[in-house]
C-alpha cells in the first residue's frame, strides 16, 4: 500500500523506524500522569516515516491524535499553555497596526492578550478545546471552536495576518490545512508559522520524547524541511527565526541517556 506525504501528496515517503506503542503508553503513563492507549486502538507498533520531497518525519497511520479531553488533561499540569513565549513577541514584531489577525490554536487567548497591549489590531481566535474557549470568551476575545477548514470556507479572504504557533506539528493533514489557512488570507497577506524545532543537537538521541510523539504530535519539523513549504504552497518563505537554546542541561541529559542505552545495548 503506498503511503502519501501529509505534505505533498506524493507516494515517495520511507519508513525510518518502527515505534513501541507500549513504550509510548508507558512513558505518557510516567511523566503525564495519563493513559493513552485508547488512542492507538490496539496496535503494537506505530511507524515514523519520512517524505524524502521535503525531509519532513510523520507519524503513521495518521490518525492518532489527541481528543478534547487529551488536552484538557495536558492544561491541568499548568505548564502546557503558558502565557509568556519566546515566539510571542516575534510574531508581534512581524504585525503590524490595524491589521486583521486569524490566530489559529488561540488557546485561551494568552498570544492574542500580548498582541492587544502592543498593537491595534482587529484579533479572531480559532481553538478546539472547549474549555480554552470558554476561558478566552470570558476575557472577551472573539474565539470560535471552529476548524480552520470550516472557519475559511465561510471567511475568505478575510484576514490580513493568520498566525499558528506550535500548532502545525499537531496536524495530520498538512495539505488540508495550510491551504485552509491560505484561504483565510487576503492576496499578499501575511503567515506566520511557529513548530518545534527537532534540530539534530536535542532530538537526534531522544526520539521518544514523550510530547513529541502520537497522539501529542503528528510530524517533526526541521529548518530544512520548514524552509521547503513553498515549492507545494502558492507561499512566498520571507524569513526562518530559530529561537536560542536556554536549556544546555536538556541537551547534556539526552546525550547521557543515549551513551548509557549505547553501553547497555553493547553489554547485553
Amino acid at each position: 500500500m503506498e503511503i502519501l506525504s501529509p505534505i505533498t501528496g506524493s507516494a515517495n515517503t520511507s519508513l525510518v523506524m518502527e515505534m513501541d506503542v507500549a513504550r509510548i503508553v508507558s512513558l505518557y503513563k510516567k511523566e503525564q500522569d495519563l493513559d493513552v492507549t485508547k488512542y492507538f486502538n490496539g496496535r503494537k507498533t506505530i511507524e515514523l516515516r519520512i517524505c524524502n520531497d521535503t525531509g519532513y518525519r510523520f507519524y503513521y497511520p495518521m490518525d492518532i491524535y489527541g481528543d478534547d479531553a487529551f488536552y484538557q488533561h495536558l492544561q491541568k499540569t499548568g505548564l502546557y499553555y503558558l502565557k509568556e513565549k519566546w515566539e510571542y513577541d516575534k510574531a508581534i514584531s512581524l504585525i503590524k497596526n490595524d491589521q486583521k489577525v486569524l490566530e489559529i490554536g488561540s488557546g485561551a487567548g494568552f498570544f492574542m492578550r500580548k498582541l492587544k497591549e502592543q498593537r491595534r489590531s482587529s484579533l479572531t481566535g480559532l481553538e478546539l478545546n472547549t474549555h480554552q474557549v470558554q476561558e478566552a470568551q470570558n476575557e472577551g476575545f472573539n474565539v470560535i471552536n471552529s476548524t480552520i477548514e470550516d472557519f475559511a470556507r465561510a471567511n475568505a479572504g478575510a484576514f490580513d495576518v493568520v498566525v499558528f504557533l506550535q500548532v502545525l506539528e499537531h496536524v495530520p493533514d498538512i495539505r488540508s490545512f495550510i491551504s485552509a489557512s491560505l484561504q483565510a488570507l487576503r492576496p499578499g497577506g501575511q503567515m506566520i508559522i511557529c513548530v518545534p524545532y527537532n534540530n539534530p543537537y536535542l532530538y537526534r538521541h531522544d526520539l521518544y520524547h514523550t510530547l513529541n510523539l502520537p497522539p501529542h504530535h503528528a510530524g517533526l519539523w526541521d529548518k530544512h524541511s520548514f524552509r521547503r513549504l513553498p515549492g507545494y504552497f502558492p507561499m512566498k518563505l520571507n524569513g526562518v527565526y530559530i529561537e536560542p537554546l536556554s536549556d544546555y542541561k536538556k541537551w547534556y541529559q539526552v546525550q547521557q541517556e543515549n551513551l548509557k542505552e549505547k553501553i547497555t545495548r553493547y553489554i547485553d
